[in-house]
């Protein structure tokens, strides 16, 4: 409303997009990974009405794949030479169009690197998180036997290890620690996600402080 009190309004005017048949803007890239991580494969189409899309891998269709991008979580060595390619298909002025992008192709590196002990903390004084540098497996993240932990006021009892949703982080459940004192978490025996499942190295070790 102006100062006056009257109204104003403003009109905008737009051009409504002729009917175009299905196109390939820009076709998928090829990508190269490393083992378990995200693959993502993304095109660009265009098109009035907007096209129905479907990815295919090695010539078979992907369900639910009907979208712009196609992600491949926690590509597998298996995964590697396997060839991603959309199609774009509409109807114009009662005419079918469909039109296939080029080919992309996934490379998939074998993980040949240990999980690495990140640190430990207590989560009050009955539980200790401990963090790694990738995934583990489940069987040997939940092995109790596969960790220790010591302290000036001598050996605390683990009697129960869990992997959380993140997969790279184990909540120990441990008997009471004094608030205050010292510990030294021991790690050993835990594998990777991988083929390879790639072992951390002997006797980790981790300094942390109950609290």
């Amino acid at each position: 409303a102006s100062a006056s009190g009257c109204t104003v309004i403003y009109a905008v005017s737009g051009e409504i997009a002729p009917p175009s048949p299905a196109a390939i803007v820009n076709g998928p890239a090829s990508l190269i990974v490393t083992e378990l991580a995200l693959a993502t494969f993304s095109a660009t189409v265009a098109g009035n009405p907007f096209p129905n899309l479907q990815w295919y891998r090695n010539g078979a269709a992907i369900s639910g794949a009907t979208s712009q991008s196609y992600t491949l979580a926690n590509a597998a060595l298996a995964d590697s030479g396997a060839l991603f390619r959309l199609v774009a298909a509409n109807v114009v002025s009662n005419v079918s169009y469909t039109v296939t992008s080029s080919v992309a192709s996934l490379t998939v590196l074998a993980d040949t690197n240990p999980p690495v002990l990140l640190g430990a903390q207590s989560l009050g004084l009955a539980q200790v998180i401990a963090s790694f540098s990738e995934r583990i497996s489940l069987s040997t993240a939940t092995n109790r036997s596969n960790y220790a932990i010591t302290g000036t006021n001598g050996n605390v009892v683990i009697s129960d290890a869990a992997l959380d949703a993140s997969q790279t982080n184990v909540v120990l459940t441990v008997s009471a620690m004094t608030n205050g004192a010292a510990y030294i978490l021991h790690v050993s025996n835990l594998a990777d996600r991988s083929a390879a499942e790639n072992v951390i190295a002997s006797n980790s070790l981790a300094a942390f402080v109950a609290s």
